[in-house]
């Protein structure tokens, strides 16, 4: 697969987020705290969605193996190699979670950060069954999304039809969702925040978090510059971000 210019857009805009939001050092921090200590194997660990690697980098090291599901083929190749550099074994695939055959595969630990977003909502069921199932016994699966509370709600209200935002993947609907799975959970609460400075970036982290058609997209950079008072600091601007880390761990 080639890279496109949709994969280079999609990297600006993350690399942005990546670099202003504190969201990942708290995350990384929980699992190596609460989830590692749990596992009775790091045989082969699993990154749905493993963007630039602001999670999988810091976690490979603790496993024999690691595999990567990421679409973009930028993100993929840089990543890949980053691991195989730390002298970890990785397998890395440059494609949707739905094109990709787990079968040969059970993992110790799962990762899904922030992913559903992009996956159609009437495939969601059979999208987390699909991770569900391949994981180990005693193993542990971490599913990341913003939830309700979050200030990033203004935002869709803003921006999105009522429609969509009813199609939003909120940590409290996927909560409901896999309790009709049997595994146990544990709810875990993150504040975070995307901290920036001008308002041009200000505008450019809203049209990463609230994608719409390049069409929309002017319009769409006024009205994020008409509510960025509303997200004003002394030193910038700052949007809170509300997550849950959904911890689920097969019993079956």
């Amino acid at each position: 697969m080639g890279i496109s210019s949709s994969d280079q857009e999609y990297k600006e805009g993350f690399d942005l987020l990546s670099e202003r939001t504190d969201e990942y050092g708290k995350l990384l921090r929980l699992i190596l705290n609460r989830v590692l200590p749990n596992l009775p194997s790091k045989s082969t660990f699993l990154d749905v969605g493993a963007g630039r690697g602001n999670l999988a980098l810091g976690l490979s090291i603790y496993f024999a193996n690691t595999v990567i599901v990421e679409p973009n083929q930028i993100y993929c190749d840089e990543l890949s190699n980053k691991i195989m550099q730390l002298g970890n074994k990785v397998i890395s695939y440059a494609a949707p979670l739905q094109d990709v055959d787990l079968d040969e595969h059970t993992f110790d630990l799962i990762l899904c950060a922030h992913v559903l977003y992009y996956v159609d909502p009437e495939q969601r069921t059979a999208f987390l069954s699909k991770l569900i199932n391949s994981l180990s016994p005693q193993g542990r699966m971490v599913l990341v999304s913003v939830s309700k509370k979050s200030k990033i709600n203004m935002l869709y209200r803003r921006f999105l039809q009522p429609n969509d935002i009813k199609n939003i993947p909120y940590s409290e609907t996927l909560i409901d969702l896999l309790k009709l799975f049997k595994c146990e959970l544990e709810i875990i609460s993150l504040e975070c925040s995307i901290s920036v400075v001008t308002a041009d970036e200000f505008s450019r982290i809203v049209s990463f978090l609230v994608p719409l058609p390049k069409t929309q997209q002017l319009e769409k950079h006024e009205q994020a510059l008409a509510v960025a008072s509303y997200f004003k600091t002394k030193s910038g601007y700052c949007i809170t971000n509300w997550e849950y880390a959904i911890v689920l761990k097969h019993t079956e």
